[in-house]
């Protein structure tokens, strides 16, 4: 494809998430939806989908026990406001309860792996003497991994591509990038991207997994606090289109030309000085001929004559 020019683009995305699911507290069963597990995404381009919740509720500020802190002495926590309890951990002004065994509930979401993610993307090429555009954004129809012409995948499906497994995942979370990548022949009209999913969450390996928190305020000084654990998938759209270039294709001719001229002094070489018959081929490159150089001789000397009385008559 050496004859060919290359155009690098980037281009954009969304995605539509559908699923439901059920989860059970102490016998009771829980129903949840997109609705209730999906939250605002933290960036352009970006998805997060829960494995796991821990809430909190009726918090209000007061002085509690901070178990992630502990002490010896008074000056072991923060001056003025925090003091060592009999315990030997900080009391400090904060909002209490803490999360913990005691005081939250956890949720884990395994049914979040039904879920499906529906990824639209659209990219476009200007420089190469064409100005093509080739989208999904328009498309109707959902199709489900691994059939022909994919745009859809479970969360199971996902992972899989990654190399994990619910397991990996559903205590600390992890974080994706799902790559959309066009590559493109701008002399066609259509064009079907290919997707490529990673993790990204390796830190001097290890695995750092993702979590944020989120507060509800419920008026005064009181909050529901819950702690998201779960999947942070980046989206990313780039591609690379292509179109036949006449400088490169005179290039790559110009090129050949000058090779087959090398091939042949090399053949010439290898024939004549190492192969073990070179003498056979030397005899068979080269053919001896009788000497003609005193017929050429008299030929000359007798095409001179004429010339010269020809330049003696002008001269009189």
């Amino acid at each position: 494809q050496n004859h060919l020019s290359k155009e690098e683009a980037v281009g954009v995305s969304s995605t539509e998430v559908d699923g439901e699911m059920f989860s059970s507290e102490n016998g009771q069963l829980l129903f949840w939806d997109t609705g209730d597990l999906l939250t605002q995404p933290l960036e352009a381009g970006g998805l997060f989908l829960p494995t796991k919740m821990v809430l909190t509720n009726g918090q209000a500020v007061g002085v509690c026990i901070d178990s992630t802190l502990p002490c010896q002495s008074d000056g072991d926590c923060t001056p003025h406001t925090g003091r060592c309890s009999a315990v030997h951990f900080c009391m400090e002004r904060q909002w209490c309860p803490l999360e913990d065994a005691e005081h939250s509930k956890t949720h884990s979401l395994p049914g979040v792996l039904g879920f499906v993610v529906w990824f639209k993307s659209s990219i476009r090429f200007r420089q190469l003497g064409y100005d093509k555009e080739y989208s999904t954004m328009d498309g109707e129809e959902s199709i489900l991994f691994p059939e022909d012409n994919y745009n859809t995948f479970r969360v199971q499906d996902l992972l899989s591509l990654a190399g994990e497994s619910w397991d990996t995942v559903k205590d600390r979370g992890a974080v994706f990038r799902v790559n959309i990548r066009w590559h493109c022949s701008l002399r066609s009209d259509s064009c079907d991207p290919s997707f490529i999913v990673r993790r990204i969450d390796h830190q001097t390996g290890t695995l750092s997994g993702f979590e944020f928190r989120q507060a509800t305020y419920n008026g005064g000084d009181k909050r529901d606090l819950c702690r998201w654990v779960g999947l942070r998938i980046f989206v990313q759209v780039d591609g690379v289109g292509t179109a036949a270039s006449l400088a490169n294709i005179v290039l790559q001719l110009s090129s050949g030309f000058a090779l087959l001229r090398v091939a042949n002094m090399i053949c010439d070489f290898l024939m004549l000085r190492v192969l073990s018959d070179r003498k056979r081929y030397a005899a068979l490159k080269y053919e001896n001929t009788p000497d003609f150089s005193d017929m050429f001789d008299a030929m000359d000397s007798s095409s001179a004559a004429p010339r010269r009385r020809d330049q003696d008559r002008k001269s009189v």
